[in-house]
């Protein structure tokens, strides 16, 4: 019988390492965050001041949420990961890249998975799907969305 290997990395879409160093050139593509009232705006920042929580890394000091939501996020990924028997049956493997948004509310949305086939796509837009609530990420005080990706992939051996 074939052995599953399945392997995964984090990818933050902003620089999260260089928070603290950043923290006075935050940059926004909206003039004035106080501006930024509207829903139907999009603020794009490429630092943010504090990251969305995870389940469980709210009491973690500051300098290790990162680490504790990849850790988190590692866990509800092996504990949901079911390789696709079809897939299996087929020998299909491949890195499937998924990129999803935490909203202001801390809700997972916009989930989008590229890779090399549909039956490994939709096994790793299921595994999202089921992320927990999260505490928001904000920025100045306010909650916005913060966007994601990381790439999932599916090994046989």
């Amino acid at each position: 019988m074939k052995k599953l290997l399945f392997i995964f990395i984090f990818i933050p879409f902003f620089g999260f390492s260089q928070i603290e160093e950043k923290k006075d050139s935050i940059e926004i593509e909206v003039k004035d965050i106080e501006d930024f009232d509207s829903d139907d705006k999009e603020l794009k920042v490429v630092y943010i001041e504090n990251i969305p929580l995870f389940p469980g890394c709210e009491e973690v000091e500051k300098s290790n949420q990162i680490d504790c939501f990849n850790k988190k996020l590692s866990e509800h990924i092996a504990k949901n990961f079911k390789y696709p028997k079809k897939a299996i049956r087929k020998n299909i493997s491949g890195r499937v890249f998924v990129k999803f948004v935490i909203n202001k509310q801390g809700e997972i949305e916009n989930i989008q998975a590229n890779g090399p086939h549909s039956l490994l796509e939709d096994e790793a837009f299921r595994i999202i799907k089921l992320l927990p609530k999260m505490k928001p990420g904000t920025q100045r005080g306010k909650s916005v969305g913060v966007s994601y990706a990381i790439p999932i992939n599916f090994n046989l051996n």
